[in-house]
């Protein structure tokens, strides 16, 4: 079983990777922009001491492929593909 430091070290690790070798929509995209506020609605439903907690990073990326998939890594990292927003 993994530690919640060790856990987190490569969640970032990964999620860093994949920022690195995917194609990312800018922050100021429209689908971007869309996905963005979709996720912040949902996260402001959770509990306030969830969507505050200084152990969560709240970071949502969009990636510009034709894939239908989405994840939500641990930490608060959330990966949308443009598939999904098609």
């Amino acid at each position: 079983m993994l530690s919640k430091a060790m856990e987190k070290k490569l969640v970032e690790r990964k999620f860093e990777y994949m920022k690195a070798e995917e194609k990312i929509l800018s922050s100021v995209h429209p689908d971007n922009i869309k996905v963005r506020l979709i996720a912040r609605n949902i996260i402001y439903t959770l509990p306030s001491d969830l969507y505050e907690s200084k152990q969560l990073s709240w970071e949502i990326v969009v990636v510009n492929k034709p894939v239908l998939n989405a994840l939500c890594l641990p930490g608060g990292k959330i990966i949308v593909f443009c598939g999904l927003l098609d």
